[in-house]
């Protein structure tokens, strides 16, 4: 890694945030396997799901990269509703939509995160930074967001023709079926903490080799001061 070079400087300066961000991926799959069956108690009365999401936006707060913040203001803000309506006796379609809102804004996050450590790795010449990255983001696209929409398309295709329902009771009918879900956003919220903690060892990487050039730089010039100085010439100047 050039650690002259700006994506690592960036990459050096962003180790606590992506610490916070990693935890965040992790709670996330922690959620998705046991919150999903114990949601009463981690989901329902704990908005333990709110957590991952308050982590993403104060990971990024201050940092002045709006691309970064909008999509975690929008995930912190929409969280509470997937409990509002898990705890609903009839949920409203307010409530599911903006449940779907929440889950499209932290997606939303993960991949203008993952553009943010690839255009870094990129900038620093970590070529396995890079591909990790690269990795991440077409596993993004197509193991998420293709998956994920055509699964909804198939279920409102399925639920809408036997009962002629609408378009609108079809899609809503069709966001029940959260287990035919939660593969793809567990194999991805996985792919996107694998990348997080690339980054966090590329970042770690990138300072203790800055550390060990600045300490070389010291010793180098403590011991130019500490070498014995020639003498000085003898040799006075003659005037004309």
């Amino acid at each position: 890694m050039n650690i002259a070079s700006h994506g690592a400087r960036l990459l050096a300066s962003w180790t606590w945030r992506l610490m916070i961000v990693s935890a965040a991926a992790l709670l996330f799959l922690a959620i998705s396997f046991v919150g999903l069956r114990r949601y009463d108690w981690l989901v329902c009365q704990c908005y333990g799901h709110c957590i991952p999401s308050a982590l993403l936006l104060a990971a990024v707060i201050g940092c002045g990269r709006k691309r970064l913040q909008w999509p975690a203001c929008a995930s912190a803000a929409l969280a509470p509703f997937f409990t509002w309506y898990l705890v609903s006796d009839k949920p409203s379609d307010y409530f599911i939509w903006s449940t779907v809102l929440w889950a499209l804004a932290t997606a939303w996050f993960a991949f203008e995160m993952t553009a943010f450590i690839r255009s870094c790795a990129q900038d620093a010449k970590c070529e396995w930074l890079e591909k990790m990255a690269g990795y991440t983001f077409m596993s993004l696209i197509y193991l998420l967001i293709a998956p994920m929409a055509a699964i909804a398309v198939a279920n409102m295709v399925v639920l809408g023709m036997p009962t002629n329902a609408s378009f609108w009771d079809a899609t809503i009918q069709s966001l029940h079926a959260t287990p035919k879900y939660l593969l793809p956003i567990v194999w991805n919220t996985f792919m996107f903490l694998k990348i997080c903690c690339a980054a966090v060892l590329a970042a770690h990487m990138a300072t203790r080799q800055s550390f060990e050039e600045a300490q070389n730089a010291a010793e180098q010039q403590q011991s130019d001061d500490d070498a014995p100085q020639p003498p000085p010439s003898d040799q006075q100047e003659t005037t004309p």
